[in-house]
């Protein structure tokens, strides 16, 4: 079941990595919509990012390897919508530039590996290779096509300005100098390019955007109109009304979901989906064949899945942990997705609740959490059984 809410969150997504940059400024942009959309956070594809952008805004920084982090974290939200809408684009593909918004940065770190770079390369990593000039080789990976595009991006921000970032910009209303090279013409672009969220704020506000004025003057902007008793009510009650439409809408899509479903399945998911608002881990004890399994899992989300016959089940949208080996160290990583039935789970809680707080990537540390509750619960199965 898909609310407003995700949508504009996917769309801000989507625009935020459309044109294959990602500002740190983009972060903070992220990061403030959530902050404005909390109904966002309460499940997929918003929560999966709060633990990341708390961890990113920690230290008050946000460093090359942060922000390269948040880039694949909205590659793999797009990913899923695409499998979840049957889109024809493939998120997987995208090519995410990390670029200072408050300073130049001269030399970008390669991107850290992992399994997917040894898959093929993509059709669309392919054509856009292909636009760029490159010739890729016949059996080419995702890795090796990366690092070819990285490259000759590279060189073309190095290169001369095109014809069309002129007219673009003169379009947008700003002047690009004579000996500007094409990253810098395109930085010069993107500034002049208002974002998702001050596009939202002159909307709520009533107010017409102003045409030819930078994003960081748009800011300056916003923070002045913000402190106007007028404007700041304007935003209140528009945001009051979206929530009410919000409220609406979700009322509606309930109707719709139990004519489709039926009250039993819709309730049985809104148990799941509230339960899923925590942050996890969770423990979870499942029936798997005629044995019982644990296993550490994080909740990516609850959906409702529709069977052969107009049979329908709740599933859990839950992430594995995966083993990560790199220079001598190891250590886990959930990203592995895989679906639980809903009612082939015994038991669920939260890790901290149940165990108490312990450093779960730890790859020790996690067989023995799993060790101990496997035990608990062979024990538990013996006993019934005599």
């Amino acid at each position: 079941m898909t609310s407003k809410s995700q949508i504009a969150f996917i769309a801000l997504c989507k625009e935020i990595v459309r044109d294959g940059i990602l500002t740190k400024s983009e972060i903070v942009q992220l990061a403030k919509w959530i902050n404005e959309n909390p109904e966002v956070r309460k499940g997929w594809p918003g929560k999966p990012l709060v633990k990341l952008l708390r961890s990113v805004f920690a230290d008050n920084k946000i460093s090359k390897e942060e922000s390269r982090q948040v880039g694949s974290a909205l590659q793999s939200i797009l990913r899923q919508w695409a499998k979840k809408e049957a889109e024809a684009v493939e998120p997987s593909s995208i090519t995410v530039e990390v670029v200072d918004a408050y300073s130049s940065v001269d030399d970008q770190e390669s991107p850290p590996k992992g399994d997917w770079e040894q898959d093929p390369a993509t059709e669309r990593q392919i054509s856009f290779a292909h636009s760029l000039g490159i010739s890729m080789p016949e059996n080419a990976t995702k890795g090796h096509a990366s690092n070819l595009i990285s490259k000759a991006l590279e060189q073309r921000d190095q290169g001369a300005v095109t014809e069309l970032q002129r007219e673009e910009a003169k379009d947008l209303g700003v002047a690009i100098p004579r000996h500007a090279t094409f990253g810098q013409a395109k930085a010069i672009i993107q500034n002049a390019k208002p974002t998702w969220a001050q596009k939202q704020f002159f909307q709520r506000a009533n107010l017409a955007l102003p045409s030819g004025v930078s994003r960081d003057d748009l800011e300056e902007r916003i923070r002045k109109l913000s402190r106007d008793p007028v404007v700041a009510k304007r935003i209140q009650d528009a945001v009051a009304a979206e929530n009410e439409a919000e409220i609406a809408a979700g009322l509606e899509m309930r109707q719709e979901d139990i004519e489709r479903y039926g009250l039993e399945i819709v309730e049985e998911f809104e148990r799941w989906e509230k339960l899923a608002d925590d942050i996890g881990p969770y423990v979870v004890i499942y029936r798997s064949g005629r044995s019982l399994k644990v296993e550490i899992v994080e909740l990516d989300g609850v959906e409702i899945e529709e069977k052969a016959r107009g049979k329908s089940r709740v599933v859990l949208e839950c992430l594995f942990p995966k083993r990560i080996r790199e220079d001598g160290e190891k250590w886990l990583e959930w990203e592995k997705e895989r679906q639980l039935i809903a009612g082939k789970i015994e038991y669920i809680g939260l890790l901290e609740n149940v165990w108490g707080r312990c450093n779960i990537e730890e790859i020790d540390e996690y067989e023995s959490v799993k060790s101990d509750f496997q035990c608990r619960v062979e024990q538990l199965v013996s006993d019934k059984s005599k």
